[in-house]
């Protein structure tokens, strides 16, 4: 009698996880699509992976888990071809303990599309629904550089955060000459960040765009301009708005911006 898949799913989880049910639903995702391409053709295996990537915004380490689950799969169980065509999560007592159950079938062409694939693509249309409707409207941000000197900005969901930090520039008249990072933990310096397009500190910020990043009023974040004087902003989301703008727009200012660099005579020390 072949083990169950349940069991096998569990086992090769096991060491990405201390028990956080939301990290095994992850993980059991994962090990599902990295389990099945391996009973898939090339070309149908290839386009499962790519559909199952965009679901991820941090694809990069989604994949180094599909491959080191289709690795399992293929070391320990090459001759097993039950396909993994959904789970469910079974609370098992009072205090919040639960194990999942695997539901699958043999192996075809007929039951990967008529299972496993097309709940793959209602996922992929219910993803694509959700981002629509995230990216209309707009933010109103509120960067302030010090008490009485800030700007507010309005700028479009759509937009990167690289434009963000040109709008953010143009509000206070600095020039574009530095690299800068958008610390969304609040904190300088920590790993939490998105950064200058081919800036090798965080992730480029070119390829974030606003409506991703789950933003609400209140929420607020670190960007730093120029390593070198550290100018650092305090982000703040004011309020979201229906409306768009053609381009990201200055609505208000406090305060007279600062010069962006102090140049001394040497004479005024003589």
């Amino acid at each position: 009698m072949r083990e169950s898949l349940s069991n096998i799913i569990k086992e090769m989880i096991a060491p990405y996880h201390d028990g956080d049910i939301e990290d095994v639903d992850l993980l059991v995702s994962v090990a599902q699509c990295a389990w099945n391409m391996n009973l898939l053709p090339e070309d149908l295996s290839k386009e499962i992976l790519k559909d199952f990537l965009a679901l991820f915004e941090d694809e990069k380490e989604i994949k180094q888990l599909i491959d080191t689950f289709y690795l399992y799969k293929k070391m320990n169980y090459s001759d097993d071809d039950r396909l993994f065509i959904d789970y469910d999560f079974i609370r098992v007592d009072d205090e919040g303990l639960y194990k999942f159950e695997v539901q699958s079938t043999p192996y075809d062409e007929e039951n990967y599309h008529n299972n496993f694939k097309a709940l793959m693509d209602e996922e992929l249309k219910d993803r694509y629904e959700i981002d629509e409707e995230n990216k209309k409207g707009s933010f109103i941000f509120t960067a302030k550089l010090r008490p009485g000197l800030w700007r507010k900005i309005q700028i479009n969901k759509t937009a990167t955060l690289d434009d963000l930090h040109y709008a953010i520039l143009d509000a206070f008249e600095f020039n574009y000459e530095h690299l800068y990072s958008f610390f969304m933990d609040n904190k300088a310096w920590s790993e939490y960040c998105y950064s200058s397009p081919y800036d090798d500190y965080g992730e480029d910020a070119s390829k974030v765009y606003l409506y991703e990043l789950g933003l609400e009023p209140k929420f607020k974040f670190l960007y730093l301009y120029d390593y070198g004087d550290e100018w650092r902003f305090s982000i703040s989301v004011f309020k979201e708005l229906d409306t768009t703008v053609e381009k990201p727009e200055v609505i208000k200012v406090k305060g007279e911006a600062p010069t962006q660099y102090d140049y001394y005579d040497d004479e005024e020390y003589e």
